[in-house]
């Protein structure tokens, strides 16, 4: 049975550019069947996008394939809608607190830093 994060954490993920354009994240978050993406400067971490930050902006129907609202997310950077300073975790912390959190906070993922 696996004790900490390392064990367990994803290795090979997306990540999306601070600078990008939301509707680049919106397609990203289709090819790639994903719900959460984080988003970088450099190599840095600078806060994640998931689905649900979209969907608070009322554009959840460009998942759909529905263009209205498409002219806005063209306006938007990733930087405009993502959430910054997010929860994170280290490789080092272990399982049973991880998973803890989720469920206490009702998440489904958290970076690993």
């Amino acid at each position: 049975m696996p004790d900490t994060v390392a064990q367990v954490m994803t290795k090979d993920f997306f990540t999306i550019d601070i600078s990008s354009a939301l509707k680049a994240a919106i397609e990203m978050f289709d090819t790639c069947a994903i719900r959460l993406l984080p988003v970088v400067s450099g190599k840095k971490l600078a806060g994640t996008l998931d689905r649900s930050d979209i969907f608070t902006l009322g554009m959840n129907n460009l998942f759909d394939g529905d263009n209205e609202g498409s002219d806005v997310a063209a306006m938007l950077s990733v930087k405009d809608v993502m959430t910054r300073q997010p929860a994170v975790i280290s490789p080092e912390d272990p399982i049973q607190s991880v998973a803890n959190r989720l469920v206490r906070e009702e998440w489904h993922e958290l970076p690993v830093t």
